[in-house]
């Protein structure tokens, strides 16, 4: 028995169903043993996108048999409290087209490109580009469930920044494509497997009156009730309970999602959203070629770092956009492939990487299946800022945030706002495979061989993880620099 949650398992010989043999070279070794001369190398000497995206699941060991994990609510680590939830049953089959979950998918991916840009850009601002990671699905998760409960302008400027479709379904969107991602879960004989896990939750304070139509849509779509918490009598005692829930869902890798202060007696309502991955690769990395090479940072200043090397099948593409310029995309495969992490870069050394979503969907739809002989950093990214909601308010939130109509989700006459937006991240990258949580939360208070080609990531990327059944991009980070373990 193979536990998932430790990345065991044995190396696995090539996987049938690659063509052509490309080798990606973010420092990878010659494992299957080509002669030099067969290969054909392009080094990048620039920005580099790098993209995971991925679905989060459930630990459990080969062989065992995987469930879905329980519903959002539900006591933590022993505490007791009240569950307000709808009489209605969560839909296990929603009705929602491919069309439809693409086009939703598409969308959420739209805003997260324009948020970790957005962020990327005060980050340069600021005194220099910083390592950045974002999960697009936690965010628009927590604010698919806060969009549930809002009308009039608010809700017009929630689905213009983030993509809902006022004329369509987008929590049975977003159930559709979380029942998706959960039908992926599994392991093998060998070791390898996808552990996925989702969850959503809402904690409310008891004297806050919330519309049953409200619960209707959070049990039937996001399956989660409504827990009562008496945030006014003890905040700290609310803020660790809903931090303990996040710490559960995350295994452990979400800690403090809620900073001191940001959960106060005048909070009325949380909505959290935890997400955790873990996976194999389709061919693993051999730990003793993993060795400290030149990683070039974009001022030019070489440094040195772990990297991870190895041979393996995937998806390669030369892609050219814009005037004249040109990116090499590369996607490695995981557990039945169908979680992938890409890498995007410049084609010409020292070039800078000025592509935006469109140019990257192009290329995507241009990958053909090759053999990649892959140097990679091994890293952990993350997100160190949890606060985003002035991000998010640049990006069109402001008002909405100040004077939220949240009439679809209370009857409560009074005024409130939204208190706080907070994000938490981490995507640990190793020879296994990789392993990755985030949360979300938002509170609302009252107001107050064959040819090889070699891709070289030795300077700072993009990344991202990928769902390649819905298209729907799970994390988008930056990595500028090596940091200290």
């Amino acid at each position: 028995m193979v536990c998932h949650r430790c990345l065991a398992g044995p190396n696995r010989g090539l996987g049938a169903g690659f063509g052509n043999v490309i080798s990606v070279d973010c420092r990878v070794g010659t494992r299957l043993g080509y002669p030099l001369a067969m290969m054909r190398k392009v080094t990048v000497k620039n920005v580099a996108l790098l993209s995971t995206i991925a679905a989060f699941g459930l630990a459990a060991c080969a062989g065992e048999d995987i469930e879905p994990p329980p519903g959002g609510d539900g006591p933590v680590a022993g505490e007791d409290y009240e569950v307000n939830r709808s009489d209605l049953a969560y839909d296990t089959a929603p009705d929602v087209s491919v069309e439809a979950l693409l086009a939703d998918s598409d969308a959420m991916n739209t805003f997260g490109f324009e948020l970790l840009a957005h962020m990327n850009a005060k980050a340069v601002e600021a005194g220099g580009a910083d390592n950045l990671l974002i999960s697009p699905l936690s965010i628009r998760s927590a604010f698919g469930m806060l969009y549930a409960g809002t009308a009039g302008t608010g809700q017009a400027a929630l689905a213009s920044v983030m993509g809902f479709d006022p004329a369509g379904d987008p929590h049975a969107a977003a159930n559709a494509r979380y029942l998706g991602l959960m039908g992926r879960v599994g392991a093998n004989d060998e070791g390898d497997f996808l552990d996925f896990s989702l969850a959503n939750s809402l904690w409310g304070a008891p004297d806050f009156p919330v519309k049953a139509s409200f619960l209707d849509t959070m049990a039937v779509n996001y399956d989660a009730g409504l827990n009562l918490l008496d945030f006014a009598a003890d905040p700290e005692k609310a803020r660790g309970v809903i931090n303990g829930w996040v710490e559960h869902e995350t295994n452990d890798l979400i800690k403090e999602l809620f900073p001191q202060g940001s959960i106060h007696g005048g909070t009325k309502l949380a909505l959290v959203n935890a997400l955790y991955i873990k996976t194999t690769w389709s061919e693993q990395f051999l730990p003793e070629a993993t060795r400290e090479e030149d990683f070039t940072l974009a001022d030019g200043t070489v440094v040195q770092t772990d990297t991870m090397n190895g041979t393996m099948g995937g998806y390669y593409v030369t892609h050219a956009y814009g005037d004249d310029e040109t990116m090499i995309v590369a996607e490695l495969p995981t557990y039945q492939d169908s979680i992938r992490f890409g890498v995007a870069m410049a084609a010409s050394p020292g070039a800078a990487l000025t592509f935006d979503k469109a140019d990257l969907d192009g290329a995507l739809g241009g990958l053909r299946s090759q053999l990649l002989r892959v140097s990679l950093p091994k890293f952990k990214g993350e997100l160190s800022e949890p606060d985003i909601k002035d991000d998010l308010a640049e990006l069109g939130l402001a008002e909405f945030f100040a004077a939220p109509d949240l009439s679809a989700l209370t009857d409560s006459l009074k005024g409130y706002e939204i208190d706080a937006v907070v994000h938490k991240t981490v995507l640990d990258v190793r020879e296994e495979g990789f392993e990755g949580a985030a949360a979300t939360g938002i509170t609302v208070g009252e107001t107050s061989a064959p040819e090889f080609v070699e891709v070289d990531v030795d300077q700072p990327f993009v990344y991202w993880v990928r769902d390649v059944s819905s298209g729907a991009f799970i994390f988008l980070g930056t990595f500028e620099a090596p940091t200290s373990p």
